[in-house]
Formats: C-alpha cells, structure tokens, sequence
C-alpha cells in the first residue's frame, strides 16, 4: 500500500498549510485572494488528495484511465445489493441486485425477487434500464401512471 503524502482532513486545511511556503512564498500568497487566488500548490495537493481518498494504486488507477481511454470504463448506476424496480402488468416488482455478467456484446444484471412468496430471479439487460426496469420505485410508479396502469403489487 503506498504511503499516503496528504492529510486525511486536506479539505479543511488553510491553503497555506499545503505548502508550507508561506513565510518564502512568491507566488502571490499574502496577496489579496492569497493562496486560493489561483497557486497551483492547493490545487496540486487537492488532487493528490482525492486520488489517495480513492485507495487506488497507482497502477490500478493508470489502469483504469486507459480503461477509460479505449472506451472500455463503464461506471453503472447500481451496485450489488442496490434496488431495482420492474414495472409489469400488474405493478411494480422490486428486485435485488445479486450479480453482473458480460456477454459477448452486452452486460446482463442478475437480480432475485424481493417478494418473500417468490425468490425467483431475473435477468435484465441495460437496455430495459429507464423502459421497464427502474432504479428507483417512484419512476417505476410514474411510469406505469404513464401508461395508464394501477399499482396491484404492493
């Protein structure tokens, strides 16, 4: 794990706490707007802050941007264990999310039922995400509202 460089708390800090230049500092800083008037010291600790906040290595982290770079990084709008809400004939059925799995061409969400009657799962695609599966229970509700349909499954 590498070292981390920032304090936890760098949010908090006085900008002049980041350099420590104060007393030898050229840049503007007992200027009017100091520090925060545009040194690039705070930003730079700024940063390197978030980045250690993440806990990524930095080769996972450089990874990652070049997952990004080629088009491969797909950040989803849910988690395992998140919600997620089918609207159906009768009303809305809420599911949890229990895995991923890609295909050849598209990623698949593999949810179980909440239902206690009922663990059966399901599989839903990213396309039906926003049509017919939703992740939160009230655009599920206006959506059946939309098309006309009461809420029996409750």
């Amino acid at each position: 794990m590498m070292e981390r460089l920032t304090k936890q708390y760098w949010r908090n800090l006085n900008p002049w706490e980041c350099c420590g230049q104060d007393h030898f500092c050229t840049r503007g800083c007992h200027d009017l707007g100091g520090c925060t008037g545009g040194c690039i010291v705070p930003k730079l600790y700024a940063s390197l802050g978030k980045y250690e906040d993440t806990g990524l290595e930095h080769e996972r982290a450089q990874e990652l941007a070049q997952a990004e770079k080629d088009g491969r990084l797909v950040v989803l709008p849910f988690c395992i264990g998140a919600p997620l809400y089918e609207t159906t004939g009768k009303g809305v059925r809420e599911y949890q999310v229990e895995q991923f799995s890609i295909g050849s061409k598209d990623l698949f969400i593999h949810a179980v039922d909440k239902c206690i009657w009922y663990r059966g799962g399901r599989i839903f695609g990213p396309e039906q995400i926003g049509k017919t599966v939703f992740l939160t229970r009230e655009e599920a509700e206006a959506a059946l509202k939309k098309r006309g349909v009461a809420n029996e499954s409750d």
